[in-house]
């Protein structure tokens, strides 16, 4: 299901909690969606169904709703938040998304640090930051996403510096991974 450019929609329709078998969402440049406020609580089995997550282009979001995380916590394979201007860090609860294999942050310039609980995301195979300025430091633990074979870090000067090939200090944190693109 793809909600985009919506200009006028302030909040999701209430009928998309029955979606159960809903394995697709994006939702992309929704000027004035507020999906903080957003008490959709989905209906679903506790083995869920959505597989892919995208949000982008809602700027009045500040922190991604826990909606998210129901029902989803073992199918959520993939997940693309960008254009977010107003996030300036992301949830705790992302610890919870063990399923998670690609995770992509793009354009989120208030971006300021990633949860510690990063590191319980053992499925994690691709990680890719993307013009997040703000962002200075990979957090601790980095170095148990064993799972990790891609990891792009772009437009981030901050953080590609403390991400250079053996001499930055978050070196040795993602070391492991097969693929490293280190762009400032």
């Amino acid at each position: 299901m793809i909600i985009y450019e919506c200009k006028n929609l302030v909040s999701l329709p209430q009928g998309l909690k029955y979606l159960t078998a809903l394995e697709n969402l994006a939702i992309s440049d929704c000027e004035k969606l507020d999906l903080t406020m957003e008490e959709l609580e989905l209906e679903r089995k506790e083995d869920g169904s959505l597989r892919k997550l995208c949000i982008e282009g809602v700027p009045k979001l500040e922190s991604l709703p826990q909606w998210i995380l129901l029902g989803s916590t073992k199918t959520l394979r993939h997940l693309y938040i960008g254009e977010l201007e107003n996030v300036s860090m992301l949830p705790t609860w992302f610890q919870h998304l063990t399923s998670l294999r690609s995770l992509k942050i793009d354009d989120c310039p208030k971006l300021s640090f990633l949860p510690e609980e990063m590191q319980h995301l053992t499925s994690l195979q691709s990680l890719e930051i993307d013009d997040c300025p703000e962002l200075s430091f990979l957090p601790e633990g980095m170095q148990h996403l064993t799972a990790l074979k891609r990891l792009k870090i772009e437009g981030c000067p901050k953080l590609s510096k403390r991400c250079i090939k053996e001499t930055g200090e978050d070196w040795p944190m993602i070391a492991h991974a097969r693929k490293i693109i280190v762009k400032r």
